[in-house]
């Protein structure tokens, strides 16, 4: 669904909106959608978060559009160097919403397998090895065959000046944090 956008309705509308429509979690949340957007559009990003994090806090019964506000939220976390939020709230969903059906589970692994793999690839260049490891191992502890994360582990194992000489000797360390 579209969102009106708030520069064509008064501010106050969804204000109203949001607060008054407490038994139509649709409505209030496309209303803070708005609200966001609205903020956005003058430019105040911090209002612009607030009103997403409000959605993801407040409407687990919603968890498709609390999902898909989520993924807004973690990209504009990720953008802010605000990942330890972004993953603060991953975790959160896992327990809110992630057992409610495996759909939004595996929908809330992979926002936090992307995550862990972007901030382990920025680790990495700033060469911070053993932080990066660390990371790629988290991907490793619920996807243990994922190739970026082996990968970045790898490369992490490199930086440090382990050199993995079997691959055996790899699968063995593969569980080591």
């Amino acid at each position: 669904m579209k969102i009106i956008p708030s520069a064509k309705l008064p501010f106050n509308f969804f204000k109203v909106l949001k607060t008054e429509s407490k038994g139509e979690q649709f409505i209030a949340i496309m209303a803070h959608r708005a609200i966001a957007e609205y903020f956005s559009i003058k430019g105040e990003a911090s209002v612009y978060a607030n009103e997403l994090r409000e959605i993801v806090d407040i409407y687990p019964e919603s968890p498709n559009q609390t999902l898909k506000v989520a993924e807004i939220l973690l990209s504009y976390e990720e953008r802010n160097k605000r990942s330890n939020s972004a993953e603060a709230m991953l975790k959160k969903l896992l327990i809110t919403i992630g057992s409610q059906s495996p759909n939004y589970l595996n929908r809330i692994n992979n926002m936090l397998t992307g995550l862990y793999l972007r901030r382990g690839e920025s680790l990495l260049q700033q060469k911070r090895s053993s932080e990066a490891i660390s990371t790629f191992q988290k991907v490793l502890l619920f996807d243990a065959s994922n190739i970026e994360a082996h990968k970045g582990r790898i490369r992490g194992l490199n930086l440090r000046g382990e050199s993995l000489i079997t691959a055996d000797n790899y699968r063995a360390k593969a569980l080591e944090t």
